[in-house]
């Protein structure tokens, strides 16, 4: 069911309008004087009445059909008619992070292929509104079959979780800092693998300045919106690199490397022992993790847990072949 509380609140204003004109017509002295009124260019009510129903009615239904609105401002979106190559970059960003999130959050609950279930997510463009650059997104409550297999009851646990973790990307703008990412951003991401997904989906959010957008508000569910520019881009890119961990516990796995990302430096490490998945940070040079892909290896490094004590994001320091020779070494680290 789609939420009304936005465009209710615009009604109540509109009706506060239409009160205080009724009473100014009371107090009329004629009939002309209020067809003079109502006829005058500069009839106050009238242009308050067109900005609430012209341009915030269309903000309000887009807040309450959308789980995620996006605010772009910038001399690319100043007026009206914003150049379509903002409007392309907002709207292909937004979908590769969407699914990007999507993708760790299959991972983390066990399914075979993360990155081909999130292809599937029936992402919806709710709509747009005048003021700068507003765009909404929903995830669509149907069309999701090949998500029940993953959970006990239906595929609506699925939307749920994937709901509250787009929603939760409005947050994150809250524990960026003039240097790096607050440790409390732990507190409201309870899985590692997830968190560092999220962080980068909203690095991939944050505006360069080229395209002509410098702030992109954020607003999910709860309604408080967290905006990115590029001084949270220049602080993000780190995480890219050295990704942001709570804790940091020297472990050893056994695993098939699969869904590669070249330009994250990120991969799975599947069919691990009472684990089954789990995310992994390399520095390998992007020629040599690209042999990778399908082998099955042991990896030594860095991981940490999630609530439940369960490894989820695991950095490496040291990758062995465990195919053609399980003594090879096939790359190591030392920081």
């Amino acid at each position: 069911m789609v939420d009304k509380a936005w465009r209710h609140q615009t009604h109540k204003r509109a009706s506060l309008v239409f009160q205080q004109y009724n009473k100014l017509l009371e107090c009329a002295p004629s009939k002309e004087a209020i067809l003079e009124f109502e006829n005058s260019s500069g009839n106050r009510f009238f242009e308050l009445l067109d900005k609430l129903y012209g341009e915030e009615y269309q903000l309000a239904r887009l807040m309450d059909s959308s789980d995620l609105v996006f605010h772009a401002e910038g001399p690319a979106a100043k007026d009206s008619a914003p150049q379509l190559k903002a409007l392309n970059w907002l709207t292909k960003s937004a979908e590769k992070s969407l699914r990007y999130i999507g993708e760790s959050i299959f991972d983390s609950v066990g399914a075979s292929d993360g990155r081909k279930l999130s292809q599937k997510l029936d992402l919806r463009l709710t709509g747009m509104a005048p003021g700068s650059m507003y765009m909404g997104f929903s995830l669509a409550d149907g069309g999701h079959d090949d998500f029940d297999s993953l959970f006990d009851e239906s595929h609506q646990q699925v939307i749920d979780l994937l709901v509250e973790a787009f929603s939760k990307l409005a947050l994150v703008p809250n524990y960026i800092t003039d240097d790096d990412v607050d440790r409390g951003i732990g507190e409201i991401f309870l899985d590692p693998a997830v968190r560092d997904a999220t962080l980068l989906s909203v690095y991939n959010l944050c505006p360069t300045g080229r395209l002509g957008l410098h702030t992109l508000d954020i607003t999910g569910k709860s309604g408080s919106p967290g905006q990115l520019s590029q001084r949270e881009r220049v602080v993000l890119r780190e995480s890219i690199f050295n990704p942001v961990m709570s804790e940091r516990i020297p472990g050893e796995f056994l695993g098939t490397v699969r869904q590669i990302d070249l330009d994250t430096k990120r991969f799975q490490l599947r069919g691990v022992k009472e684990l089954g998945s789990i995310r992994c940070v390399t520095h390998m040079p992007d020629k040599m993790l690209k042999t990778l892909l399908g082998k099955t290896v042991v990896l030594k490094g860095l991981y940490e847990r999630d609530k439940n004590g369960k490894p989820k994001l695991f950095e490496v320091r040291e990758i062995k072949s465990f195919e053609e020779s399980p003594q090879e070494d096939l790359y190591f680290f030392d920081q």
